[in-house]
Order: C-alpha cells, then structure tokens, then sequence
C-alpha cells in the first residue's frame, strides 16, 4: 500500500466515500406531473359529474309528468320506510314502481291516493311524490365540493413534490 492512489479518502466523521449507485429519494418530476394530472382529471370528471346532475334535474323539471298513485305496499327500510305505487302513465301503461327515500309520513297505508311526478322516459324507475319538490342539490353540491378538494390535494401534491426535489438539489 505505498502508493497513495490506492488508500481511501476519509469522509467526514471517519466514514470512507463510496460511490453511490442509489437515486434520491422522492419522485421524479415526471411521476409528479403525471400524478398530478391524473388527480385533476378525476376532479374534472367530478364536476362534470356536478353538471350533469344539475341538467338532469332541469330536464326533469321542465318534461316529468304527474298522476295519481295508489300505495300498494310499505317497505320497510332501516328504521324508515319506502312506498310501492300503482300509476298509469300518460301514454296509458300501467306501472309499479318504488318511492324511493319517502318522506316520513306514518299515517300512509295500502290503498290510499297519492299523486306522484315520473320521467316519461322511465316511469318505474324515476318518480317522486308531488309533496316533496324534486331537488338534487345536495348532490350536486357534494360533487362540486368533492371536485374542488380533489383538484385542491392535486395542486398541493404537485407543489409539496416540487419543493421536496428543490431541496434535494
């Protein structure tokens, strides 16, 4: 070992250099942006989910059609209850169908009137007692939220990256 070319270069505290093989640790800026996007698309497609709640309500607004039901069945569900209802449509069928999310009214029982709002296009499947106003708000409005929360975790995401990679350098 007389040749000083060959004897080890200190580090600090002691500790020989070693040439590293790893990569830092954190993400690339490429899986960053690409995450990145990703996440703003979902929120994009949430809101756009918030949109087509809102023209879907409109469109029920402006074309459903109301009639008179007959209460055919209570059922029973988690400690409230749903309405099955006979109607005729305007086109002359009959249909069953369900009252989904019923309002709370414990005097209704089979056999009784009740006058209900359907979607020409689905009346067994989109219907609604006239007693409550058609409203989708709730809906749309947690779609929004939800949108802008992802789109906000996205952008923080992408900076919280992007400042971690900075002190890397």
């Amino acid at each position: 070992m007389s040749d000083p070319e060959q004897i080890p270069i200190p580090a600090a505290k002691g500790r020989e250099r070693r040439a590293s093989t790893q990569r830092p640790a954190g993400l690339s800026a490429g899986v960053a942006i690409g995450i990145t996007v990703a996440w703003l698309v979902v929120a994009l497609a949430v809101g756009l989910g918030a949109v087509a709640v809102q023209q879907y309500e409109t469109r029920l607004r402006a074309t459903s059609l109301e009639a008179p039901a007959t209460v055919t069945e209570i059922v029973t569900i988690r400690g409230g209850y749903n309405v099955r209802v006979r109607f005729v449509t305007a086109t002359g069928k009959e249909v069953v169908a369900l009252l989904d999310d019923f309002p709370r009214d414990p005097g209704l029982h089979a056999g009784e009137q009740l006058r209900v709002r359907y979607d020409p296009d689905r009346p067994d499947r989109v219907l609604w007692d006239v007693r409550e106003p058609l409203d989708f708000s709730g809906a749309r409005n947690a779609l929004i939220v939800l949108s802008a929360v992802l789109a906000f975790a996205a952008i923080a995401f992408f900076a919280i990256a992007r400042h971690r990679r900075r002190a890397r350098r």
